[in-house]
Parts: C-alpha cells; sequence; structure tokens
C-alpha cells in the first residue's frame, strides 16, 4: 500500500502498488481496514519478512492516523543467529525449547573445541548460575538481556560469535531421544534446514531478535483510528495487553481484532452508507493521490493532512532522514505537547498519543473516556486508566483552566489548554523511603 486516501477527512480508499508488474492502482470503499503487521523491520535483526516494511500505517502516519507505545517491543530470546553480517531477517523458534534445552557459552573467549569437547568445568551456564530459582526458564527479556551480554563480553559462538548454545544432551540423556523428538522434532527438523546442524548431535544455537511490535496505530475500542473511516486490526494498532514481559501474542490479537471486534464494531460506521456507492476512483481526490504516490511526494513532510496535528519535529532531517520516521515520533510528540498541550499523555510507563479535538473526532471516540460522560470520574474507563497510573506510582487529577498573570496581563496556565476533565499524571513527593 502506497497511500490512503481522504475526502472530506474521511478514509474512502488507498493506492497500492501491484509487487510483481509495478503497477499502481486504485481501490474505493466504504471504509479501510489496515491489517498490515508491524514495524519491527526498524531493527536490523528481526524475525519480519522482509516484505513488512511498515508502509501502509507509516502513509496512514502521515495522513493524520496518531501512533501509540512505539517503545514497546517484544525480544525472543531464542532465534537462530544471522549466518553471515549481511543477513537481517531471522527465524524464530519455538521458547518451549526453553523447557528441556540448557543455555550456555564456553568461559574462555578463545575456545575452539567444538561444543561437545568442552567438558563442564570450561561451561558457563550463565543463566543457571546468575538465576538459580529459575535456571533456563527466566522470563524472555532477562534471557535475551543476558544472551546479548555474554555475546558483547566475547563469549558468542558459531561462525560468527553471535549466539550462544542450546543443548538437549542432558534432556536425551535423560528422557532417550524419542521422547526429545516426540516433543520437538519439528523444530529440530526446521534447524536442520536452515543451518545444516543436527541439534541431536551438537547444541543449536540461538539469539535473542525482534518479533512482535506492541505499538501501532492509536485505535478506540471500535477499532477506528483518528482518521473516520480508517481502522487498524492486528499488529497494525497498538496492543491493549502491551508493556508486560510476556509481550504480546500476535495470534491472540490478531483473532480477538479479526473475529471478535472489528465484524462487529465496522457496522457502526457503514451504517449510515446504506443505499450510498464509494467515492469512484475517477475522483480528484485519487487522481490526485495518484499523481501525489508517483512524483514521490507522499513522502515527504509536507503530505500529512492539515487538519491532523504533524509528526514533524520542525526538521525535515528529523522526521523523514531516519529509516522510518519512528525514532522521531515519541520526542517530537512530547515537544509538540509543550507547545499545543493535546497530542500526547504520558506517565512513567506508557505513552499514549490522544486523539484531537475536531468535529471529525468528537470527545466520546477516544479510548479510555467515558461517551456518556467525558470528565465523570465514576466511568470505568477513566477509573480503569486511573488504576493503570496509580500502579505506575502517579496520581491522576483532573485539570481545570487556571489563570495565572503573565506581564500584567491574565492569560490561561498551559495545562488549561488541555480543558477540563483531561487526565494528567504527577509524581507524588517521595515521603516514604521503601
Amino acid at each position: 500500500m502506497l497511500d490512503v486516501v481522504l475526502k472530506d477527512g474521511e478514509a474512502c480508499g488507498i493506492v497500492v502498488r501491484d509487487l510483481v508488474t509495478g503497477e499502481i492502482t486504485s481501490h474505493s470503499a466504504h471504509a479501510v481496514v489496515l491489517a498490515t503487521g508491524g514495524y519491527g523491520n526498524v531493527f536490523y535483526l528481526s524475525t519480519n519478512a522482509m516484505a513488512c516494511n511498515v508502509t501502509a500505517a507509516w502513509r496512514a502516519h502521515r495522513k493524520g492516523a496518531l501512533f501509540a507505545n512505539p517503545c514497546y517491543t517484544q525480544i525472543h530470546p531464542t532465534c537462530i543467529p544471522s549466518a553471515d553480517e549481511f543477513q537481517s531477517k531471522l527465524t524464530l523458534m519455538s521458547e518451549s525449547l526453553r523447557n528441556d534445552g540448557r543455555i550456555w557459552v564456553p568461559r574462555n573467549p578463545d575456545e575452539k573445541r567444538a561444543a561437545r569437547d568442552i567438558p563442564e568445568a570450561d561451561r558457563y551456564y550463565y543463566l543457571e548460575e546468575k538465576y538459580p530459582a529459575f535456571g533456563n526458564l527466566v522470563p524472555r527479556d532477562v534471557a535475551s538481556r543476558n544472551a546479548k551480554t555474554v555475546v558483547d563480553q566475547g563469549l558468542g559462538v558459531g561462525p560468527q560469535k553471535n549466539g550462544v548454545y542450546l543443548d538437549f544432551a542432558d534432556a536425551i540423556n535423560r528422557d532417550g531421544r524419542d521422547a526429545v523428538e516426540e516433543r520437538y522434532g519439528n523444530l529440530f527438523e526446521m534447524y536442520e534446514r536452515i543451518t545444516g546442524e543436527d541439534p541431536y548431535e551438537m547444541p543449536m544455537r540461538i539469539y535473542p531478535a525482534t518479533h512482535y511490535t506492541m505499538g501501532g496505530l492509536w485505535v478506540d475500542y471500535n477499532l477506528m483510528t483518528t482518521v473516520p473511516g480508517l481502522y487498524a486490526a492486528g499488529e497494525a494498532n497498538f496492543s491493549d495487553h502491551g508493556a508486560n514481559r510476556l509481550g504480546a501474542s500476535a495470534l491472540m490479537q490478531g483473532l480477538a481484532d479479526g473475529y471478535f471486534v472489528l465484524p462487529y464494531t465496522i457496522g457502526d460506521s457503514l451504517a449510515g452508507k446504506l443505499g450510498t456507492d464509494p467515492v469512484p476512483t475517477t475522483d480528484p481526490v485519487f487522481t490526485q493521490a495518484e499523481a501525489d504516490v508517483r512524483s514521490g511526494s507522499t513522502g515527504s513532510c509536507r503530505s500529512a493532512a492539515p487538519s491532523r496535528p504533524s509528526t514533524s519535529t520542525g526538521s525535515s532531517a528529523r522526521s523523514c532522514g531516519t529509516t522510518s520516521g519512528w525514532h522521531a515520533t515519541r520526542t517530537a510528540s512530547r515537544r509538540r505537547s509543550r507547545r499545543s498541550g493535546r497530542c500526547v499523555r504520558s506517565s512513567g510507563r506508557t505513552c499514549v498519543f490522544s486523539a484531537p479535538r475536531t468535529p471529525s473526532t468528537p470527545r466520546s471516540r477516544r479510548r479510555g473516556v467515558s461517551p456518556t460522560s467525558s470528565s465523570s470520574p465514576n466511568s470505568w474507563p477513566v477509573m480503569h486508566s486511573i488504576v493503570k497510573r496509580a500502579a505506575a506510582g502517579t496520581s491522576v487529577r483532573n485539570h481545570r483552566p487556571k489563570k495565572v498573570k503573565r506581564n500584567g496581563a491574565t492569560t490561561s496556565s498551559p495545562t488549561s489548554r488541555l480543558g477540563s476533565g483531561t487526565i494528567q499524571t504527577h509524581r507524588r513527593p517521595s515521603t516514604v523511603k521503601s
């Protein structure tokens, strides 16, 4: 997908390129649903297919669809390391392998012997030594950090010294090869096809890699973005279950959004369009969109919809000069929030982009705000936000506009730009020593 087409501020179609022929075509509809995956390929090492280049979500963002939680990324500790310095697409191995495999590296960074010839005394089972209560079953973030640490210390294994061993010798000796093959036979076969190494005879080599991104396009409870008529489902939107150690499940989010949410919520938008035809692709908005795509102007910072706040930091080089542009989003939004006070609310642990208050995006559509009473502290969504912020060690207050005197004139304070009833977070004073 090359661009989202808007008419009167509402999504009415897309412009796409045929990956085989290169032909650029437009398609119109009453609503647009993006189920285009995440942005894991902004990292050099990722398990994402190289075609997962986040173009669709990025184009939607440029047209005014806000983005949330870009910092939350799921890292898997059990990926097959890259075979050379030019490879960036990695293969994910199931973490169930850690149930029976033991993770270790040689204690000697100059070790030349084969893994099977290294005696136990010369092996560093770093997870078992550092975390004896959990051993190799530590949470994935702990396993990933420790693997990177030992590799950075020069203890990596393999031709590139970029992995650690996952050894099943003890499991095979204890339970027998047949038992291990019954549990992991398909994974062992996949590993052997990729590496040419038999994991029954020699340890696997693994290394952490980005697998799933929990940030994405901001959506409300109907999965609609801040652009009316534009929906995002699955990994393309930001996760409700996001920043914990498990991370998130692409399968769970995709199934929930695709089977149980979107089929029942998209009808709210489509009901009012019964008996009407979609905007034809001959309409000037499609003609202009295709012209912009062919000229390359859709990638410019100037192409953002004027009715939505720009994500540019004020310097084209900052937001457009990076690989994807996501790198500047959070900093730019914080800077923008100090200027306009409406684009981002941030607590100590989460960064949530809020929808701007425009006629097309009423207060009642924003996630976390009660449709019936936007400032009522008794509504469940607001209470849920309060609980989350309390768990993060912050207090929640409903700010009212304050009048302050500046240079003899009475003006509104910066916080009053958000209006009444807007949730703000403040650190509690440190009065109790923990």
